[in-house]
């Protein structure tokens, strides 16, 4: 093995200079990669957005081709047997996820490594959205009550259809006129609102764990409360809620896993069908090859927030 295969192989971090550290007799040198980890941020980032949209429409195709509620009642479910049909929970489960969700995003945007963890999330995290648009697909599911108003029928037009997927997504897949124009019914298995509820708490518990003793328990028990709203509105099976809260650890422990550990990502190659842009995402030398340390940069944030809030004073004309 040449000198230079060698040290591709050894694992580099980041010291806090900037400078590169390699582990071993490799020398690393300086790179410059901030520019490149912007883009790739910005490439998981549209990425994440077309699959939301692609499973947003995916739902409406399914709501179309729903079972008949007259031919087919809702399956038996343990959970949902002793529960009243409501529709106010849905409105916690959407303030829950809204919560999670700028949480995360003010944790990330204090990291130093910010585009690490916005990218790592946005690609694992579409990952599940899309093998989850193939289960809705291969499989109609009947509704969970017979009074759960589904949304009306587009009758294959793809212009409606991509109406009603723009206006699913916008609203974070949150429903809040399900008692009127009634919701997506048949997109089941497996329930992606539980998977964004983990996959937000998971990232916030592993990227604040030096500041946010607090937050942690606070974001796990809103995660569950949305969870449990999310059943209470009868928008899932408690089957799907199952299987979303058994694979949403699997796959964050996994990709963590893999991002942190490049010798397994070459000795396990099967794993680059779960995640197809791992190497890609992890391939410039500036932070990986390690486990990422939570450091913040509290002036960079600082300047950021008096940018923002002095623009609007900047163009004003005396």
């Amino acid at each position: 093995m040449t000198s230079s295969a060698h040290e591709e192989l050894l694992p580099v971090c980041a010291t806090s200079n900037g400078r590169n550290k390699t582990l071993g007799n490799g020398i690393a040198t300086r790179t410059n990669v901030g520019e490149i980890s912007k883009k790739k941020t910005l490439l998981s980032l549209i990425l994440f957005l077309l699959v939301m949209t692609i499973s947003a429409y995916v739902s409406v195709v399914v709501n179309d081709v729903r079972p008949d509620p007259s031919r087919h009642p809702p399956l038996p479910d343990v959970v949902l047997h002793y529960m009243t049909f409501q529709v106010y929970p849905e409105y916690i489960c959407a303030a829950s996820l809204v919560f999670l969700a700028i949480t995360f995003l003010i944790t990330a945007s204090m990291h130093k490594y910010r585009h690490v963890i916005l990218r790592r999330y946005f690609g694992s995290i579409a990952v599940l959205y899309l093998w989850r648009n193939v289960c809705m697909l291969v499989t109609s599911v009947p509704v969970t009550h017979s009074d759960l108003v589904c949304a009306a029928k587009t009758n294959g037009s793809f212009y409606v259809r991509l109406k009603q997927s723009l206006a699913i997504v916008t609203t974070l897949g949150s429903y809040t006129d399900a008692g009127s124009t009634g919701v997506t019914c048949g997109d089941f298995m497996y329930s992606g609102h539980t998977i964004t509820f983990i996959y937000l708490s998971f990232n916030i518990t592993k990227y604040s764990r030096n500041i946010g003793h607090l937050l942690h328990p606070v974001c796990w028990i809103v995660s569950f409360v949305g969870i449990f709203s999310l059943l209470a509105s009868f928008f899932h099976y408690t089957m799907d809620v199952a299987v979303s809260m058994a694979l949403a650890p699997l796959c964050f422990t996994l990709h963590e896993l893999l991002v942190e550990n490049p010798s397994l990502r070459g000795k396990y190659a099967v794993f680059r069908l779960f995640f197809p842009l791992m190497n890609y995402l992890e391939a410039d030398r500036d932070h990986f090859n390690c486990v990422i340390y939570n450091e913040y940069d509290w002036a960079t944030v600082r300047s950021t927030i008096i940018q923002y809030i002095s623009y609007p004073c900047g163009k004003l004309k005396l």
